[in-house]
């Protein structure tokens, strides 16, 4: 929203007059902005729900998600390679598969390897009368939630 903001402000400028075509293009612009902006506010809203449902989310279906989006790309290598060349504009399809595939593939092996550490809940200590009880503390880490990125 906020780039379309900095692109209205370039189509009229204050110190220039807006002419009929200026104005109904931003006028188009933000109507633009509005329905994508609903639009993805929705699905965020949708992905929110789900996951708000499926707390906490059972170790083997994060496990899957990871294992499921390494084989994507090991199997869509070559075609991300050659969109990525097409986007940066003749970039070198070996760059693009040290740098962007094999070190997100990479990253997942290495989260896998870590995940049931990460995990796994930390002892903290209780207070004194409530230790005398057999009370017990300890942090339990799990996902906070759903992340809606931009770009």
């Amino acid at each position: 929203m906020l780039v379309l903001v900095l692109v209205v402000w370039n189509i009229c400028r204050p110190d220039r007059l807006c002419t009929a075509a200026a104005q109904q293009r931003r006028i188009g612009e933000w109507a633009m902005a509005d329905n994508k902006t609903i639009e993805m506010q929705d699905v965020l809203r949708k992905q929110h729900s789900a996951h708000t449902q499926m707390r906490p989310e059972p170790m083997d279906l994060r496990k899957d998600r990871i294992k499921r989006a390494m084989r994507l790309l090991t199997e869509h290598s070559e075609d991300l390679c050659k969109v990525m060349s097409a986007d940066f504009g003749n970039r070198s399809p070996h760059q693009s598969m040290i740098t962007d595939i094999a070190g997100t593939v990479n990253f997942g092996k290495y989260c896998l390897k870590k995940m049931d550490g990460w995990s796994k809940p930390s002892k903290r200590s209780v207070q004194f009368p409530l230790g005398l009880l057999g009370a017990k503390a300890e942090v339990r880490y799990e996902p906070k939630g759903v992340v809606g990125i931009l770009s």
